[in-house]
């Protein structure tokens, strides 16, 4: 970066380039305080969120709840963040909404700040957001000290060209990850179409074709010093696995030929989610946890006819009624094997099997793809808002890649 190039950009407080506003929680016990007018996000709707752009939250306050709390009206454009539990979850507005106090809310300034350009500012800073957060019983960002905290602002029409650049990767990611999830649905479907009947009446048990096996015991590390530990956190995101948060773990060579997770590996949740399950279809080296089981058919052309099984309100219905516990949830691999389960003819094995992997394979695709645009993303990022690559060094790269 040139030296009359860094002389255009500022440092601004937060304060200087957007209006922080915070947000409030109307007494629960009124319910005519919720409703469907103002939508109401709260950091549980942010976490769970794989869009820069929301809307609408689980919930939503009703006039009379917005005008007995200290929730605003925000307008849309305005960078939502998560401030406590967890920090830094950010989202941009896409209608008035309002938060609960879990969240500060900035509101761009008109000619200082872009709103798009402000949104990867705040969620590319989530490291110096937990450096100024305080508090003994969980961590939390103020309104005072997020209103004084500075940043690095280049002028306008950059932060504009930074955003597009940032924009166009993270429409890619969406539309991969929109992809997946409508192949994921279709799979579903037919699935059901083709097998639900036989569900209804089935006399079989998934033990007459399946094995079972419990996970190794093992502690996960953030250093590739082994295989990936895949843990029943891991399975809850979305219907397929996506290795890229799974820690790694240190095993020894008999237990990570023991435990080493195939292509179309079905492990179920024993407990935190029991009966919670995926498939491995990325290819990747993994074992898994002990709160996890693998489900095994005996066949290898039942394996996507048993994901589809263990992903049917069949199995799951079954497997919260047969959960039990009084601290916490759980079911052993006896239940699971115990799940009524009526299966195919191996013809009609053998035909869903090959129709079933022609039709997820654009969803590894893009499972793949959507992974390695994070990685492009996060790699940009950083350098673009500090200034150490400049717009015009990454535009024709990017051309290619996406």
């Amino acid at each position: 970066m040139t030296e009359e190039a860094t002389d255009l950009w500022r440092v601004l407080k937060i304060s200087e380039a957007a209006e922080v506003v915070g947000g409030g929680t109307p007494s629960t016990k009124d319910p005519e305080n919720f409703g469907s007018d103002i939508p109401w996000i709260t950091p549980k709707d942010l976490s769970g969120h794989a869009s820069r752009f929301i809307g609408v939250g689980d919930r939503s306050l009703s006039h009379k709840g917005l005008a007995s709390s200290s929730a605003k009206t925000l307008p849309a454009g305005t960078v939502l963040m998560s401030t406590r539990a967890p920090i830094g979850l950010t989202a941009i507005a896409t209608q008035t909404v309002s938060t609960n106090q879990g969240c500060r809310s900035l509101i761009p300034k008109p000619g200082v700040v872009d709103s798009a350009f402000l949104y990867y500012l705040m969620s590319g800073s989530t490291e110096y957001l937990h450096q100024h957060a305080n508090g003994t019983t969980f961590q939390e960002i103020s309104g005072g000290v997020l209103k004084d905290l500075e940043f690095l602002f280049p002028p306008l029409d950059e932060q504009r060209r930074i955003a597009l650049v940032l924009s166009t990767i993270d429409d890619k990611i969406e539309s991969c990850w929109g992809l997946a999830k409508a192949i994921d649905e279709l799979f579903h479907s037919v699935w059901l179409a083709r097998f639900a009947s036989a569900q209804d009446d089935a006399q079989e048990s998934l033990r007459e074709f399946c094995g079972a096996q419990y996970g190794v015991t093992v502690s996960g590390s953030p250093e590739p010093v082994g295989p990936r530990l895949l843990r029943v956190t891991d399975i809850n995101k979305a219907n397929w696995i996506d290795w890229r948060n799974v820690p790694y773990c240190s095993v020894s060579d008999s237990e990570l030929k023991k435990y080493l997770l195939h292509p179309g590996d079905c492990v179920v949740a024993r407990m935190a989610d029991p009966g919670k399950s995926a498939m491995v279809e990325v290819p990747e080296s993994a074992v898994f946890a002990s709160y996890l089981i693998r489900i095994k058919p005996k066949a290898p052309t039942a394996n996507h006819f048993l994901f589809g099984f263990l992903k049917s309100h069949y199995f799951t219905d079954y497997s919260e009624a047969s959960s039990s516990g009084s601290v916490q949830q759980n079911i052993n691999a006896q239940t699971i094997l115990d799940a009524p389960c009526s299966l195919p003819d191996n013809e009609e094995l053998g035909s869903f099997e090959a129709m079933a992997k022609d039709l997820r394979s654009p969803l590894v695709q893009a499972i793949v793809e959507r992974n390695s645009l994070i990685d492009l993303r996060d790699f940009l990022l950083p350098r673009l808002l500090s200034g150490e690559l400049r717009v015009a060094e990454v535009e024709e790269e990017l051309e290619g890649a996406l």
